[in-house]
């Protein structure tokens, strides 16, 4: 008998097992794995024109990556501005500590939702990680899905994509 050496070369599967929905209307999305309530503070000054606010997070540390998903119902008399809420998007992570961000804007509609997302690069704790966030607007909801994986990790930006292009706002 003789033993050969040889290597086997795959692509590792994605698995977007765990379907979530966030609020009304319902945003549905895959995810790996199923996302937690995430504590988040609002402005005392905010608090009269937000009339609900929902924030998850899905975090995969093994696989690299994390899932913020958040939607914001305003006031009747609030018309969100999708250029203001991407440029606050992009502030929220450099005032939490994201530096070096460098990135890229483009118009998104999902199912009559109009959109803006924003793909690049930023350094956080000394990581370099590449995001994307997909920011949803319909009358006074926002919806945004921001996504983070390392940079270089092919299956991590893979399986982002896959999240990415799940989004509907159908029940799944």
């Amino acid at each position: 008998m003789m033993v050969v050496p040889c290597c086997i070369y795959g692509q590792e599967q994605i698995s977007l097992d765990h379907q979530f929905s966030l609020g009304s209307p319902s945003l549905s999305i895959r995810l790996p794995g199923k996302p937690e309530p995430m504590e988040t503070r609002i402005q005392p000054s905010m608090l009269e024109i937000i009339m609900a606010y929902y924030a998850y997070a899905y975090v995969d540390s093994v696989r690299g990556i994390t899932v913020m998903l958040l939607q914001t119902s305003y006031a009747q008399h609030i018309h969100p501005d999708m250029a203001i809420i991407s440029d606050q998007t992009i502030r929220e992570l450099e005032s939490r500590g994201a530096l070096s961000v460098k990135y890229k804007t483009k118009t998104i509609n999902i199912e009559g939702k109009k959109g803006i997302r924003q793909k690049g690069t930023l350094v956080s704790k000394g990581d370099e990680m590449d995001f994307t966030s997909s920011i949803l607007q319909e009358g006074t909801n926002v919806w945004k899905v921001i996504i983070y994986t390392r940079v270089g990790d092919a299956v991590a930006a893979q399986t982002a994509q896959a999240i990415m292009d799940s989004i509907t706002f159908k029940l799944l």
